[in-house]
Parts: C-alpha cells; sequence; structure tokens
C-alpha cells in the first residue's frame, strides 16, 4: 500500500514479517500400520439399478460430489434417491434453490410418498448443530453453491465458501456415520464450477450428464475411493421422473424387417459395458466438383483415411460418390475398433450389398490394409455372443476359446472375400 488512507502520506508503511515458532510440547503420536482395526462397512443400495452399478453401494460417512449442468435432472435424481432410502433410513434434503412447497408439489407430480425431513438452512454452523442433534443416516444438499459460512464475507458460491463450506459438512459426516450427497453446477464449458476446488475433499465424483440428442441421461464415475471408475449408468427422463434404463442389444439398434445396404453393428467397449451399435453408410453419385464427405458420431479424419485405404488395397471407387456415415443415437464414437464396422458399411452401401443382421465387426484398421487388434477384445466377442449375435468378425490374435460363429481377419481382403460371397434369401443376406 504506497498512501496511507488514514494521514494521506506515501510510503510510509513498512513490510514486518513475524516469525512464530512452533515448538511441539507432546510427541507426535504415530502407530504402526499392522496395528491398525479394519472394519468393513456394510453397504447402501438405492435400488435404482443403473445409479448402483456406478457407486457400488454408498458406505455410512462417505461424501459424494454429483455435478451437472442445469436441467440436466440432479435435482430430480437426488429426491428419487431420497425416495427410495427413506423407506428404511432417516433422510434430511437441504433444499437451498427451492422453497418446501417447490418440492412437495414436485416430489407429488414424481410419485415420491416417503417422508423425510426437509432443511431450509444455507448457514453451515445451522447444518452442523442440526446434524448433531437429530443424526440423520443420510444428507442430500442441493446444492453446495448456496451455503455459507457466516465467519466469511464472502457470498455463497465463492470458492472460498464453497471449499469451507464442504470441508466443515465432510468433516461432520464422517465423524457421525453420514451418507453425504452434494450437488455442484458445472459451468457453460462444461468444467464443474466451484466444486472443482472440492473434488479432492470428497470420496465420490459423479457426471451427470444428457446425450447429444437429449434422449439419455447418462451418470459416470469420475473419483471413487470405494469402488471402481469404469462404469457408467444409463436413465430415461420421463413425466414421471427419471428411471434406470436397462441396456440391451436393441438400445442403440433399429428392428429392421429384412437387411439393408449400407448397415453394420459394432460392440461399443465404455468401460465394463458393452453395448452394440448401429453403424450407417450411404453412397451415391456426386453432382459436386469435389465430392462430400459427411460423418456424425465419427471423427471426419478417420473416414478420410478408410476410404483412401478401400481404394487403395481393395479397388473400391470412392474418389467421385459422396459418402455419408453415421452412429445412430447421438452417440461419438472415438474408439479406433469401430474402423472394421464401418468399412463393412461403406463396401456394404457401395455394393448395395445387405449384410445379416446378425453380424458384429470390431477391429482397427492399418494403411496397410491390416486388422489390427484392440483393447478388450474378449469381452466383446463374450458380450456380442450373448445378446444374440451369430457372427462376430474380429483381428486375428484374440485370445478366446474356438466356438461356432467366430471369423478372425487378418486383412481387409479376407473380409472383402467373405462379403462377395453373400447372398439375399427371403429378404435376409446370409453367407
Amino acid at each position: 500500500m504506497g498512501r496511507c488512507p488514514e494521514c494521506g502520506e506515501w510510503n510510509t508503511f513498512e513490510e514486518i514479517q513475524e516469525r512464530v515458532s512452533f515448538e511441539t510440547k507432546e510427541a507426535v503420536s504415530y502407530i504402526p500400520l499392522s496395528i491398525v482395526e479394519t472394519r468393513e462397512a456394510g453397504r447402501i443400495f438405492s435400488g435404482e439399478s443403473e445409479l448402483d452399478r456406478v457407486v457400488g453401494g454408498f458406505v455410512p460417512g462417505q461424501t459424494i460430489l454429483l455435478a451437472g449442468e442445469p436441467g440436466v435432472g440432479k435435482s430430480t435424481l437426488l429426491l428419487h434417491v431420497a425416495h427410495i432410502l427413506a423407506r428404511t433410513y432417516r433422510v434430511c434434503y437441504l433444499h437451498g434453490e427451492e422453497s418446501a412447497s417447490q418440492i412437495k408439489l414436485r416430489a407429488k407430480r414424481l410419485g415420491v410418498d416417503e417422508d423425510f425431513w426437509l432443511l431450509a438452512e444455507t448457514r453451515v454452523e445451522g447444518v452442523e448443530a442440526f446434524l448433531r442433534e437429530k443424526k440423520p443416516q443420510v444428507l442430500l444438499v442441493d446444492s453446495i453453491q448456496m451455503l455459507e459460512l457466516t465467519r466469511y464475507s464472502s457470498p455463497p458460491g465463492s470458492i472460498l465458501q464453497v471449499r469451507e463450506s464442504t470441508q466443515v459438512l465432510v468433516r461432520v459426516c464422517k465423524e457421525l456415520g453420514i451418507l453425504l450427497i452434494l450437488v455442484g453446477h458445472i459451468t457453460k464449458s462444461g468444467q464443474i464450477a466451484g466444486p472443482k476446488v472440492i473434488e479432492h475433499l470428497v470420496d465420490t465424483v459423479l457426471f451427470f450428464e444428457q446425450d447429444r440428442k437429449g434422449l439419455y441421461r447418462i451418470i459416470r464415475s469420475l473419483k471413487n475411493r470405494f469402488y471402481a471408475t469404469d462404469e457408467w449408468g444409463i436413465f430415461e427422463m420421463t413425466s414421471e421422473g427419471i428411471r434406470s434404463l436397462p441396456v440391451t442389444a436393441t438400445l442403440f439398434r433399429h428392428a429392421y424387417e429384412a437387411s439393408p445396404a449400407g448397415v453394420s453393428f459394432y460392440p461399443l467397449l465404455d468401460g465394463n459395458r458393452v453395448i452394440p451399435v448401429e453403424v450407417q453408410a450411404i453412397v451415391v453419385a456426386s453432382s459436386f466438383s469435389y465430392p462430400r464427405r459427411t460423418a456424425e458420431g465419427v471423427d471426419i479424419n478417420r473416414l478420410y483415411l478408410l476410404l483412401a485405404v478401400l481404394e487403395r488395397h481393395l479397388g473400391y471407387q470412392f474418389s467421385k460418390l459422396d459418402v455419408y456415415v453415421n452412429i445412430t443415437s447421438g452417440l461419438d464414437v472415438s474408439d479406433t475398433a469401430l474402423d472394421l464396422a464401418l468399412v463393412a458399411a461403406l463396401i456394404s452401401a457401395y455394393l448395395q450389398r445387405p449384410l445379416p443382421l446378425s453380424w458384429i465387426f470390431f477391429g482397427e484398421v492399418g494403411l496397410a490394409g491390416e486388422i489390427r487388434l484392440v483393447r478388450g477384445g474378449e469381452r466383446r466377442i463374450e458380450e456380442a455372443l450373448k445378446v444374440g449375435f451369430d457372427t462376430v468378425l474380429y483381428p486375428t490374435g484374440v485370445r478366446i476359446g474356438a466356438r461356432e460363429g467366430l471369423r478372425p481377419l487378418s486383412f481387409l481382403s479376407e473380409m472383402k472375400t467373405i462379403i462377395d460371397r453373400l447372398e439375399k434369401k427371403d429378404g435376409e443376406a446370409v453367407f
């Protein structure tokens, strides 16, 4: 500070650094790891299959941050969890963004008939006093940006208030064995606002999002001290609230009456879950000087590469044709294992020769026309056969026992030979 605010003089302030010596009067407490007692805490399951799949069951004293953009359904999901857990546990719903009457109206619309406590308190000191007196087993906070500690002058939602408020709640809930679920909002750029600084304070971070077309809600685990982080769950938002959507073989597929040309299927591996995804391609004569290439759900540069490989090694002339490819249901796939299914759809569209609807393809395609190994090959095959596909075309080298319907491939020329031998019988493509 150059000028004194009292006398108005300049350069009258001096910086003095105080050095405080810290002397320990008592010895620091420590114990060997070998004598530490452990106890396995029983897990709490919400009964919502997709949520339990991601979290792996709640643990008493666990702190969870549920983040997502406004309108995705965080409050609806939280109310749904309160409804389920209130059947067995003492649940407190701390609401700072809605009034009690608003929550009651929404609960009535969603068919929530279980009773639980509603706490309209934004002061953390008041929340702590309530927790110590009533000792609920579950505390749901909507949202962390509405809480404040009165000893700080900064407004609710500031980084200081969010960090310090969370620290107090986490400490109290762990001390009392209360399951704590905090709702946090994200910014326009998709980053967790405010709560980004508290990710290290909580045990679990869940990200709630919707797919590109807004048809589904997806919850992913970004951090979990009590379970794996490679699981994800899918939900559907209805007029009666949010519900788990079991993933089946037909979730991202259309039920065709006959095999159409330009359609193939690919086993998407996300975490531990394998989902059959439909790949579509159309090839038409171009009326432009430069043929068009359009890709939905797949990298356009990957499409350029695969078209060049097909033209160079298999002789298919795409240079004067418009090419359109699409991954259905608004999915974005960056997995190179999609290459073989995409190539199959392109060849099928080029030749106007339908592929059997019971076939599924995966594998990375190299510039030399070779089909390369990808991660999770065994799991993709196992899951594809479980959900009804009878033929899997995949890279040579996947370690899996011999069984009917497996067709390992080393080069694209082998797949071309197989497609050339397809015939149409009773509206279905057969080999």
